[in-house]
């Protein structure tokens, strides 16, 4: 059936493994689609084919990992779509983003039983860190749910090594690896350097956020930070990008950006971006700020900032200490610490030049590891480790 799944064949010839990545594609765009589309654009190199079933659920996203009629039906098509693929395609292995809720992991479970009883093997992708947090709060029932699940599988794969321990009880430790985020369609290094060097001459400092604009992303405390720099420097332009996606916080936040405006900070919001628009938009950037306070795994959006040589500000949430340089390609604060964020927006926007510096470390550190062609490299690696291909 038209919609189902899409493939890639990689280039070359003999035997192909076929695997079914099993993931949401965008739009709308967040950082798991976007990982997603990347993979299936790129593929994982000969030998590898590619199915796909899309799990983005485009009737909205505000109940979602909650139990309603709307998420358990769409729940219910995944699992028929991925029953038809397993059957019509006869994928050698399944590889699925594991879901970080109840409900989610209880479908994403379902799947691994599933294609255990294909007598294929599954891997899983976890793209955060709360999984960990999801079993210690969990009831006897469903801690014993997770591990039966978790413990069919061949293994997992994360985005940092600090992000290994997740799995301590749940894995075995040969069986957790290591595959981090890329970015695709990134501009040339060429153009990377001119705006670098352009931004040092222009007199107002651009600061920037680009995101799912949440409270757990640190959108207020971002804010906050934000009138306490406007009200000593008039030179600082915020603005930030993105979407809602969870309508039940955007009244606290649009008041947020009232009272930051009456404030007297200069602030504007961009909407949505994606593709060329985003990368254009982080080129004029001086600043790229993540006050995240809740979990993450490594938020691609910090990952565009490097790539576009633009020094981040972020908190030192999952695998972010890992890529992030402190002092460096930007620099980590405290989460929660409005203060301290502050402090630290502007103390480096006073250093034009070291901001520059800066920035071209932060080019560096993409260009090191965070293409997408490192990252398909990085995926191959990972899973060829637990297949033993």
């Amino acid at each position: 059936p038209e919609g189902i799944g899409r493939e890639l064949r990689p280039e070359g010839t003999g035997r192909e493994r076929r695997l079914l990545l099993i993931g949401p594609l965008p739009p709308p765009y967040h950082g798991v689609a976007v990982y997603t589309e990347l993979v299936l654009k790129h593929g994982l190199g000969e030998g590898i084919r590619l199915i796909s079933l899309d799990t983005m659920n485009r009737a909205g996203t505000p109940a979602a990992g909650r139990a309603t009629a709307g998420n358990f039906a769409f729940g219910t098509k995944c699992i028929l779509r991925f029953l038809y693929l397993m059957i019509s395609q006869r994928p050698d292995w399944v590889h699925l983003p594991i879901s970080q809720s109840f409900w989610g992991f209880l479908r994403d479970g379902m799947i691994i039983l599933a294609s255990r009883a294909f007598r294929r093997s599954v891997s899983i992708h976890l793209h955060g860190s709360a999984l960990g947090e999801l079993y210690d709060s969990s009831g006897r029932l469903t801690r014993a749910f997770m591990r039966f699940a978790l413990r069919r599988t061949a293994g997992a794969v994360v985005l940092g090594e600090c992000l290994r321990g997740i799995f301590d009880g749940l894995l075995p430790p040969d069986r957790v690896r290591v595959a981090t985020n890329g970015v695709d369609g990134a501009p040339p290094a060429g153009r990377v350097r001119a705006a670098i060097e352009r931004r040092k001459s222009l007199p107002v400092r651009r600061i920037v956020y680009l995101g799912g604009l949440t409270v757990g992303k640190g959108v207020p405390e971002l804010l906050r930070a934000a009138a306490i720099v406007s009200a000593r420097r008039r030179d600082m332009e915020f603005r930030l990008a993105g979407w809602y996606p969870f309508p039940e916080e955007r009244a606290t936040l649009e008041r947020e950006m009232a009272r930051a405006r009456e404030a007297g900070v200069n602030l504007a919001f961009d909407g949505v971006l994606a593709g060329r628009d985003k990368f254009e938009w982080l080129l004029k950037a001086d600043m790229f700020v993540f006050p995240a306070v809740q979990r993450e795994g490594l938020p691609l959006a910090i990952l565009e900032a490097f790539a576009c040589g633009v020094p981040v500000l972020a908190t030192p949430q999952g695998a972010i200490p890992e890529v992030l340089s402190h002092g460096e390609s930007g620099e980590l604060v405290a989460a929660g610490d409005v203060e301290a964020l502050a402090a630290a927006i502007e103390r480096l926007a006073a250093d034009r030049d070291d901001l520059a510096r800066m920035g071209m470390c932060a080019r560096a550190a993409f260009e090191r590891r965070h293409t997408a062609e490192a990252c398909c490299r990085e995926l191959r690696s990972a899973l060829a480790g637990l297949a033993g291909w």
